[in-house]
């Protein structure tokens, strides 16, 4: 039997919309997904930081990201002598101490307060130093990779939340 054009038609506008269905039911379970994620990490605007999440990310940056030698210049705090202006040009200063101290000490109210306060260890460098210093590249990588054990342990800890939830 010949399909005709109106059959034809209705046959492909009901795949399209059977496919229209589908895309917006993988949409709502991914916005469904997002909100759930939400939901974990809301009481981390209220209070502090978890420490499921803290615990973990602090061995994480011992273990990982104090060993290389590109953080041995970046663990501390500048020495005024070695730059005289650094107070002046520095708003806010950052070295992986302050950072490790304040989350031992439960100090982060968000995640994008830890982030802004890790940008800064880059950023200080960049306002301090010319562009092909190494130390403002080091600064950069190992921005860089405390950027990324953030987000990979937020992650982890995401993922063991809503499994422990469920």
């Amino acid at each position: 039997e010949a399909e005709t054009a109106e059959e034809r038609h209705v046959r492909l506008s009901t795949r399209v919309r059977e496919r229209q269905l589908a895309k917006e039911r993988e949409q709502e379970a991914e916005r469904a997904r997002l909100r759930a994620l939400v939901r974990v990490a809301a009481p981390f605007r209220v209070e502090a930081l978890h420490r499921s999440l803290t615990t973990p990310l602090l061995a994480t940056i011992r273990e990982e990201i104090l060993p290389l030698p590109a953080a041995l210049s970046l663990r501390y705090p500048v020495p005024p002598e070695d730059f005289p202006t650094y107070a002046s040009v520095v708003a806010t200063p950052m070295d992986l101490q302050t950072l490790l101290t304040r989350l031992e000490r439960r100090y982060y109210r968000s995640l994008s307060q830890l982030r802004a306060e890790i940008g800064y260890i880059a950023q200080n460098m960049e306002q301090l130093l010319p562009e092909d210093a190494p130390l403002r590249l080091t600064a950069v990588d190992v921005r860089d990779r405390l950027l990324a054990v953030v987000s990979q342990q937020f992650s982890l800890f995401c993922s063991s939340s809503s499994s422990s939830s469920s």
